[in-house]
């Protein structure tokens, strides 16, 4: 599934998907996720792959931005199941009355879980990344700071998260600004899990803040993509059970953004 936006003016923007096959042709020609008139939604950004290897629940989860108003940018989504048809149709994801950027939605679990994950700028001008565990049609858990709930240098800015799941938990990867000197941009990740709460799902941190590059140095544009959104699989599970679950890059070097 390729999702992109389509620029009708400047006053209107949408959402646009289509199927694609092996050999690179299309499958059932351009489909809507969004045409609203006179709305601007964009930055669409689409789960690595459609999760379960039960086909009932083979989903792509799709994020995008909504400008609502100056200053008031807020995130929608959507799921498409795997033969096209969509499941979840566009709606709103979060409204928060402040500006939310850089998108990003996971690959499902076996279990139809995934995270939406982006990055929240506040009043104080820190910014902070953010998710919603999602589920079915619907939400599994209101917006949860990321930054806090890791808890290590929560008052550093986060920006530009990616985010993937391993069929059970999920690693989110993210650039942190040192605090010291100009411009040095590192790259963490951090795993959670997810339990049942009282109303819905909670997130648990797994492993906190782990180091991929932290040099003087500026490294930025971290990628991430796990064994189970590659569609890796052995036996009957696709949950590579004691082997390697994610693989991440990143950009490295003092170069201009």
């Amino acid at each position: 599934c390729v999702v992109w936006q389509r620029n009708s003016s400047a006053t209107d923007t949408d959402i646009h998907y289509a199927l694609v096959r092996a050999d690179g042709t299309s499958n059932g020609g351009v489909r809507t996720i969004d045409n609203s008139s006179a709305t601007i939604h964009y930055q669409p950004s689409i789960s690595r792959t459609n999760g379960s290897h039960y086909e009932i629940l083979q989903r792509w989860n799709i994020v995008f931005l909504h400008q609502f108003g100056p200053g008031d940018i807020d995130v929608w989504c959507a799921r498409v199941n795997w033969d096209g048809s969509i499941y979840l149709a566009s709606r709103f994801l979060d409204t928060n009355q402040t500006a939310d950027y850089n998108a990003v939605a996971s690959t499902a679990t076996e279990g139809d879980l995934w995270l939406a994950c982006y990055e929240r700028l506040l009043p104080n001008g820190d910014t902070n990344i953010v998710t919603k565990i999602m589920g079915g049609q619907g939400f599994g858990s209101g917006v949860i700071d990321l930054s806090l709930l890791e808890n290590y240098a929560p008052e550093r800015k986060q920006r530009r998260p990616r985010v993937d799941s391993d069929g059970c938990r999920f690693a989110v990867a993210y650039e942190e600004l040192y605090p010291i000197g100009v411009n040095d941009w590192d790259v963490f990740v951090t795993t959670f899990h997810v339990s049942p709460a009282t109303s819905g799902f909670q997130l648990g941190v797994s492993e906190r803040h782990v180091v991929l590059a932290n040099s003087t140095d500026l490294e930025y544009d971290v990628q991430l993509a796990s064994a189970w959104g590659a569609n890796w699989s052995i036996g009957a599970s696709r949950i590579p059970q004691g082997r390697a679950r994610y693989l991440t890059t990143w950009t490295h070097g003092n170069a201009i953004e």
